[in-house]
């Protein structure tokens, strides 16, 4: 996959997940980049576009639903 920077390059990812059947989300984290967000079964994929560069992460893990809200607290608080 040949992934480009900047907007042309982020409309033809989303246009490429779309027609993937991939429910996104879009983010902006700063004045420079904008963050699509993804996820498939064990891991949720952040895709950072910028002007010049496009870079990714991704999360592996167990998650769950939880109704600890003093832990929903600590993790806000403690942030």
């Amino acid at each position: 996959m040949d992934i480009k920077p900047g907007l042309p390059g982020l409309l033809a990812f989303l246009t490429f997940l779309t027609r993937n059947g991939v429910d996104y989300y879009l983010l902006n984290t700063s004045p420079n980049d904008v963050l699509v967000c993804f996820a498939s079964p064990g891991v949720r994929i952040e895709v950072r576009f910028q002007e010049d560069q496009v870079d990714f992460a991704t999360f592996h893990g167990h998650e769950e639903c939880r109704d600890d809200f003093d832990a929903l607290e600590d993790y806000i608080v403690d942030k």
